[in-house]
């Protein structure tokens, strides 16, 4: 056994907690996250997208899966969505979603808060 093999899972955890800090500090990141745990987005593909729509993230369609799978570990959950996304979530760059890029839709929050109101462009 090498040293590392102790360390194995310090990486996810890591990545956990990272999240939750970006979460906390990103407030655009918060209301869509709010949508996704309350349902709004009830397909996984709309969470992807609302997630690629935080325009200063500039996520693809891959690394906004790969944020929606870290979210939902963060914060304890265990039912993330298992169909809808075309490809499982832990394949790689080779996964047809991770190849074809949609356009996200973009959503600029006019205040932050629990007030905030979305307005979506094109």
């Amino acid at each position: 056994r090498g040293a590392g093999a102790g360390n194995m899972g310090r990486p996810g955890r890591r990545a956990e907690q990272v999240i939750r800090e970006g979460l906390s500090l990103h407030k655009n990141l918060q209301c869509v996250w709010q949508e996704v745990e309350r349902g709004t987005c009830d397909r996984p593909v709309a969470a992807v997208q609302r997630l690629r729509g935080i325009c200063d993230l500039d996520l693809t369609s891959l690394q906004a899966r790969h944020l929606l799978q870290l979210l939902y570990r963060a914060s304890g959950r265990t039912d993330l969505p298992g169909t809808g996304w075309g490809t499982p979530l832990n394949e790689g760059a080779s996964s047809r979603l991770g190849s074809v890029s949609l356009p996200p839709s973009r959503t600029a929050f006019a205040g932050f808060g629990d007030g905030a109101t979305p307005s979506t462009s094109a």
